[in-house]
């Protein structure tokens, strides 16, 4: 449960309104239509509220998907590296395995 300190002071002078008004029943007609009409305000707050909210999670939203796509470009990146270092490492290995190959065939060509 929230305390006072937690709730805004537009929020809690609506709410005190509303109790005081349910409260202090004069008319039925008259304190029902300031009840709902104090409870429209309040929860026109709330919904401003919401929209502030929503606006700073699709903020934080674009900037996660942005961040996200930056981490698979950087991962094709190290793959396309990966790929070229390996080529190159079979090369080499495949040049050095011939040349031992060939020494052993010519041993007079050693130094």
């Amino acid at each position: 449960m929230s305390t006072q300190k937690e709730i805004p002071a537009e929020k809690q002078h609506l709410l005190a309104e509303i109790k005081d008004i349910s409260d202090n029943r004069s008319s039925q007609y008259g304190s029902d239509v300031q009840t709902l009409s104090r409870f429209a305000q309040l929860l026109s707050v709330i919904s401003d509220e919401q929209s502030q909210s929503a606006a700073k999670v699709e903020r934080q939203t674009d900037k996660l998907i942005a961040l996200t796509w930056g981490i698979v470009v950087l991962t094709g990146v190290l793959l396309l590296f990966t790929i070229v270092l390996y080529k190159d490492t079979h090369t080499l290995v495949e040049h050095e395995t011939l040349n031992k190959h060939q020494a052993l065939q010519n041993p007079q060509l050693q130094p």
